[in-house]
């Protein structure tokens, strides 16, 4: 039977047949988006298209993710396979970049030539005819990832959902190029235009994600946590003389892992059990800490004569 850490199973299984179908929809969008972009020779449209190439990869290692949970951990993977989240994040940002930078430079060219990439005018009907049912799917997406329960672990989820909605935000704006072009066919630069600023939106979509699997990889310090709020977290424990050499990182972007030297006064083993287990409770509830380690150490406060180690001292 797979090892399922810190209740992560719950929902699991839910998560993950919904995130496929996803996955499928994203497929489905793809195709359907390519084919119409290419008969209604509209360049934004097919950004769009070619938009959900990421978005497949983000549902596929989401869904990945998941499934990995659900098989638990093994003797290899000690931690599971959450570190994917790492890899996929790295592909995502590169393909979102690579795909803004792409068609915003076809479009400033295109905006340059006066030459429209495609091949004559763009066609409204088209346009129209396939953003419209796009805007409609992808807010069945948003509506089937919402349906995941609460309590179920979302290894990267909220982020796909984020990246649902800006693709909305996206299709959105390519249907008002196709209303425009409805009333105005003589525009024909609006859809290059609309293609200029949408690249430049992917290319600035990147960023945050080559940061976060930049934190991710390094092993810095997750947001929000700090060594002073784990310590003074810890102190408020009543036993908890000291904490020194406290290790924070995160697994990916939702399971953080903790390790540190507490020193306890003089007390039984049992009670030093209850202590560890009030500061691992605190932890999670205070600063959202997934797997907490402490090494207990006894003796007297460092105030009544016991040095300070030097990773514990101010400054």
């Amino acid at each position: 039977m797979p090892i399922m850490p810190h209740g992560e199973s719950e929902g699991a299984t839910g998560v993950a047949r919904r995130l496929k179908i996803n996955l499928l929809l994203a497929g489905v969008v793809l195709v359907f988006e390519s084919a119409g972009a290419w008969q209604g020779r509209s360049l934004s449209l097919f950004l769009d298209a070619l938009h959900n190439v990421p978005d497949l990869l983000a549902f596929a290692a989401a869904s990945f993710a998941v499934s990995a949970t659900l098989r638990g951990v093994s003797s290899e993977y000690t931690y599971g396979l959450h570190r994917t989240e790492v890899l996929a994040g790295f592909a995502n940002a590169s393909l979102i970049g690579a795909l803004g930078i792409g068609f915003a430079v076809a479009a400033a060219a295109s905006w340059y030539s006066g030459a429209h990439p495609l091949g004559g005018s763009p066609s409204s009907v088209w346009i129209l005819a396939v953003a419209v049912p796009t805007v409609v799917l992808r807010l069945g997406a948003v509506f089937t990832l919402r349906a995941n329960p609460s309590t179920a672990r979302d290894i990267n989820l909220r982020s796909v959902r984020r990246h649902v909605w800006s693709d909305i935000a996206i299709t959105s704006a390519v249907v008002l190029v196709g209303l425009v072009l409805t009333f105005r066919p003589a525009l024909s630069w609006v859809d290059v235009a609309a293609s200029l600023g949408l690249g430049l939106v992917l290319t600035a979509q990147s960023v945050p994600l080559f940061r976060d699997s930049y934190r991710l990889i390094t092993d810095r310090m997750p947001e929000g946590i700090s060594v002073e709020r784990v310590r003074a977290t810890a102190l408020a424990v009543p036993g908890v003389q000291d904490v020194h050499d406290v290790h924070v990182w995160a697994i990916c972007s939702n399971f953080t892992s903790l390790t540190a030297h507490v020193l306890l006064a003089d007390v039984s083993v049992r009670e030093s059990m209850g202590v560890i287990t009030e500061l691992r409770r605190r932890m999670a509830d205070e600063l959202r800490v997934d797997h907490a380690v402490f090494e207990v150490e006894t003796g007297p406060p460092a105030s009544e004569g016991r040095p300070v180690p030097p990773s514990a001292q101010p400054g």
